[in-house]
């Protein structure tokens, strides 16, 4: 097994704000932004191909960065971020998206809504089979709110709150049942 850093491909465009993903030895990188412009373009890269490279995956419906989620089984579940407005300006994104790895030549699927339609950057873990969305900030106020999505229902269940509002984070499923969160 090796160990240490390893150099990949380069990023086929410029961005930041993505979500990544890393299934079955693939690496799905989903929406993000440049300096100027946000986008909705995905790329894939499988790390184990001899001659491995991105490409290009289903497209989001629309440019997000700032985004968040988890897979469950073999899809890949994104929410938050935000989103461009009429006016040129970026705006809450509200909707949860899916994209089933087992369709690649499907498109994304609205699943539901976040529970607030005001929230940014909250952080996200799959755990469980569920999606838990916790912290961010509503309105300009550090958060302390906890959700959990049930995905084969498309319905929320509010969690117990964290001791703490956080934002900003990041969160990760450990141990199968417990969603730890770092920063904030």
């Amino acid at each position: 097994m090796q160990t240490g850093w390893s150099r990949l491909p380069d990023y086929p465009i410029e961005t930041g704000y993505a979500a990544a993903f890393a299934v079955n030895n693939t690496v799905f990188v989903v929406g993000g932004r440049d300096a100027t412009t946000a986008h909705s373009a995905v790329f894939m890269l499988n790390v184990n191909a001899p001659d491995a490279s991105w490409q290009p995956g289903p497209e989001l419906p629309r440019a997000l960065f700032g985004l968040v989620g988890g897979v469950i089984g073999e899809t890949i579940y994104v929410t938050g971020g935000f989103e461009p407005d009429d006016a040129g300006a970026y705006r809450p994104a509200s909707e949860v998206l899916a994209l089933d790895l087992s369709q690649l030549d499907a498109a994304w699927r609205t699943v539901t809504r976040l529970p607030r339609t005001d929230l940014e950057w909250p952080m996200a873990a799959t755990c469980d089979g569920q999606l838990y969305v916790v912290g961010g900030s509503g309105g300009g106020v550090p958060l302390d709110s906890a959700w959990a999505l049930d995905v084969t229902e498309s319905t929320w269940r509010t969690c117990r709150a964290m001791p703490v509002a956080l934002s900003s984070g990041a969160a990760a499923a450990f141990d199968g049942h417990d969603v730890l969160i770092a920063g904030g």
